[in-house]
């Protein structure tokens, strides 16, 4: 008997992993990520030259100049490190100009799977070439939800290709959701985990202090009458984040919960400049969302 049920646990968990998955968290995933890396380019094209050309932070003739001047290439992978020595200025206009063109296509569905390895492989390029130009942490992160969209068919949703030519099916084998979903509970475990030693999170204070400071505000006002509320929303904060590792499993809840994340990231985005961040969680819990269950026809 024992054995029999040990059968049955691997074959859900096969079923679970590898089996037939809707592709719509997915498409809504790369339609999010696709667009975030356009944006965090598109928005940098005055200062391309200040962060990755060759006369750039750390580019060859900048570290020319500077007489025993160290290495950066112990900050990135050796392979990548080429792009700190390239001299010329059309070769970098080049690369950016390629990044937005395959961002965009990925986002729009347009030869999905090519673009998106293109807009991927030039992202990692260009944070090996300068991680310092970046608001955040998240486009480090967005490298591991960014290959498991273009590893997925999600081109077969919501995309110019889907168009020329409809997919038989909207499932797809589930393993790059799966690792999607995973990945994003691991980092809210993360960055639970590490709030549960800071006293300004258990003691509710961490809102107010980033939305009074002039580092990450977007909002120059007094916020000092609705510290209650706020501790109120730091403490939601901190619910909502350190038990999502478990909550958005849950078959009845996940959904809500997910839902409940967006809105948090969406306030975020509103309030104060984390970067592309709340872009990128928002694309990434729409693998928990999506698909919207339907009512049955009567």
């Amino acid at each position: 008997m024992s054995g029999a049920r040990g059968d049955t646990r691997w074959a859900r968990i096969e079923r679970w992993f590898l089996g037939p998955a809707p592709l719509d968290g997915l498409a809504a995933a790369r339609i999010a990520f696709g667009a975030t890396l356009f944006l965090c380019y598109a928005v940098r094209a005055p200062v391309v030259m200040d962060y990755w050309g060759p006369d750039g932070f750390g580019g060859a003739l900048f570290l020319a100049q500077i007489p025993d001047a160290p290495p950066l290439e112990h900050r990135v992978w050796p392979a990548l490190a080429w792009m700190r020595h390239v001299r010329s200025e059309a070769v970098v206009w080049a690369l950016w100009g390629s990044l937005l063109a395959a961002s965009a296509a990925f986002a729009l569905g347009w030869r999905t799977r090519l673009a998106g390895a293109l807009a991927l492989a030039l992202h990692v390029l260009f944070y090996a070439r300068n991680p310092f130009t970046y608001d955040g942490s998240w486009a480090q992160y967005l490298t591991g939800p960014l290959l498991y969209t273009v590893l997925a068919p999600s081109g077969r949703l919501w995309s110019l290709d889907a168009r020329r030519a409809p997919p038989a099916t909207r499932t797809a084998p589930a393993w790059p959701l799966r690792l999607l979903q995973v990945h994003t509970a691991c980092m809210y475990l993360a960055a639970g985990v590490s709030r549960l030693d800071k006293e300004s999170w258990l003691f509710g204070d961490m809102v107010f202090v980033a939305l009074s400071g002039t580092t990450h505000s977007r909002l120059a006002i007094d916020w000092a009458p609705w510290l209650p509320l706020l501790r109120i929303g730091a403490w939601g904060s901190l619910a909502l984040e350190a038990l999502a590792p478990v909550m958005l499993w849950l078959p009845r809840i996940g959904r809500y919960w997910a839902l409940a994340l967006m809105a948090l990231h969406a306030v975020l985005e509103l309030t104060t400049n984390v970067g592309f961040w709340s872009h990128v969680m928002i694309g990434c819990l729409a693998s928990f969302v999506l698909p919207w269950p339907r009512r049955p026809a009567r």
